[in-house]
């Protein structure tokens, strides 16, 4: 004989199957959301790497420069275009986050001379800056090792995850042959560009007499 079940007991068990779909509902919501919060961060990153990136071309050409006329970029107004640099050439430029002294930096070899300039900005009392040039001469083979230094730090990065508007910005364009590759950044987004121009700077104070406090 089949026993009856009782009516609280089949209420019992209808509680049990709307709790068991709650959690199962929640658990579905739960990972959409975390899926979603995946993914925006994701575009971030992206966002993010695509600022600090390096890209074909110069910055004029780098569609990541938001501003042509600020930060970094306008040190390089100091300095010869890297189409008048030459083949084989590189330029730099560094703005810091608070009024400090800064540089901005080229070197090229052509006709088996290499040559470089670096014009240091200091500021004034009267918020002016004070240019001050420096021009040298390197050996050919050093440049050439120096570069190839500055084409594995610079030349496949992909950028960082970090917002790249804070801390000392950089600049940099380098033109090997018919290909140029150019790119913007920040120290509070990384120290990969940081890492370069340091470089070329070292590289540069064998052969000028640069500031102490130019770093």
């Amino acid at each position: 004989m089949i026993e009856s079940v009782s009516p609280k007991l089949r209420w019992l068990h209808r509680i049990g199957y709307i709790c068991t779909a709650l959690i199962v509902v929640e658990v579905v919501w739960l990972s959409v959301m975390a899926g979603a919060a995946w993914w925006k961060s994701q575009e971030y990153r992206a966002d993010r790497r695509s600022e600090s990136r390096v890209y074909n071309g110069t910055l004029l050409e780098n569609k990541s420069v938001n501003n042509a006329t600020s930060g970094a970029i306008t040190r390089l107004g100091a300095l010869p275009s890297i189409s008048a640099l030459g083949s084989n050439s590189v330029r730099v430029g560094v703005d810091p986050a608070l009024q400090d002294i800064t540089y901005a930096l080229a070197m090229l070899r052509r006709d088996g001379v290499a040559e470089g300039i670096v014009v240091v900005f200091n500021p004034q009392d009267d918020w002016t800056e004070k240019r001050t040039t420096f021009r040298f001469q390197a050996p050919p083979a050093e440049f050439d090792q120096v570069m190839q230094q500055f084409d594995a730090i610079t030349q496949q990065y992909e950028g960082g995850d970090r917002s790249c508007t804070d801390g000392v910005s950089y600049a940099f364009e380098r033109r090997n042959g018919p290909v140029t590759k150019s790119g913007t950044s920040a120290t509070g987004c990384d120290k990969t560009y940081e890492e370069a121009a340091r470089l070329l700077l070292t590289f540069a104070r064998q052969f000028a007499p640069l500031p102490k406090s130019l770093s």
